[in-house]
């Protein structure tokens, strides 16, 4: 039996939403990174592990279920480079919710760059650009 590309696609997207809401329910109370939120409570920072977790199970389930017929994923080289996309929007992302203070604000972000300093807000926006551009 023959799955369908649409249907491979859609069965991805199910598997990917599922870990991603699992991953998050999970470590919704996660006390290995948080972040102080606007009322200046700490909050468990998961999202992005959540999301980047469902992306990444979503694309290796397609690629494994797609190997020889490669009706979805036309190489591997490309499929690689959509992964590596993924991880390095997190970690850039991951990068910025690690850090002490928080800073908020894009129009804040791009100040500080015009005065010559480098914030993590614009780091993670270069990151996801040179990302998307390159991969």
């Amino acid at each position: 039996m023959t799955i369908g590309k649409g249907t491979l696609i859609i069965l991805a997207t199910v598997l990917a939403a599922a870990v991603t809401f699992l991953v998050a329910l999970r470590n919704r109370r996660a006390t290995f990174l948080t972040a102080e939120n606007h009322r200046g409570e700490r909050i468990p920072v998961v999202l992005g592990i959540a999301i980047t977790a469902g992306l990444m199970v979503g694309v290796l389930s397609v690629l494994v279920a797609d190997f020889r017929n490669h009706r979805v994923v036309p190489t591997a080289k490309g499929t690689a480079e959509i992964l590596g996309g993924i991880l390095l929007v997190f970690l850039a992302g991951l990068q910025d919710d690690a850090r002490p203070t928080r800073t908020h604000g894009l129009v804040w972000h791009f100040q500080q760059l015009a005065r010559g300093r480098l914030t993590p807000g614009i780091v993670k926006l270069a990151v996801s650009v040179l990302a998307a551009a390159v991969f």
